[in-house]
């Protein structure tokens, strides 16, 4: 088995790193290819690369009934999967996120540890659910966007944006709210 990718996420699979190797260093190989990078883009660049090779990318995931998964799946300690979720190549399901029923992930997403994803929300691809956010039922997370850490998702998130705060709300707009709202006693806005 050779490793790809030296940094936490190796640590996280309960790799060691002083076994794996950086990209730069890979060579076609016929061992299974387990890549380790944490970052949604250069794992896509990496995964490409491989596989161009004719490298194959080893599964990371052990199947849970009825929920529909592609290769390369990295799932962290406590997990929770339910019936009818759909999760894409290369997607990472940090430590004890939640992916309720009837939900999509597309390739090369990243769920955070402790975030939770209620019934029939979609992720798209590259997309990152930032550490202990909730997204509520039925709202979409566009490609490549970034909901931040304990965020609440009330509304879809476009494409490309970077939503923060409870409510989410567009990173911009959130920050002008606080810059400009009035703030009470504990420094919240009144």
């Amino acid at each position: 088995m050779t490793v790809i990718g030296k940094g936490g996420h190796c640590r996280a699979l309960g790799l060691d790193p002083k076994e794996a190797i950086t990209s730069d260093r890979w060579e076609p190989t016929a061992q299974p290819v387990i890549v380790a990078i944490g970052d949604n883009a250069a794992r896509k660049v990496v995964v490409e690369m491989v596989e161009a090779d004719g490298g194959r990318v080893a599964p990371w995931v052990v199947p849970i009934p009825s929920m529909e998964y592609s290769r390369g799946i990295h799932m962290g300690v406590g997990v929770t999967v339910v019936h009818g979720a759909v999760v894409g190549k290369h997607v990472i399901l940090n430590t004890g996120c939640i992916v309720e029923h009837g939900c999509s992930i597309g390739d090369y997403a990243h769920i955070g540890p402790g975030a939770v994803l209620c019934g029939t929300v979609t992720v798209g691809e590259g997309a990152l659910v930032g550490a202990n956010a909730t997204v509520l039922p039925g709202l979409t997370i566009g490609a490549w966007a970034v909901v931040g850490a304990g965020a609440v998702v009330t509304k879809d998130v476009p494409a490309g944006e970077t939503w923060v705060g409870n409510p989410a709300a567009p990173q911009a707009k959130w920050l002008r709210a606080r810059m400009f709202a009035p703030f009470d006693e504990n420094g919240d806005p009144a």
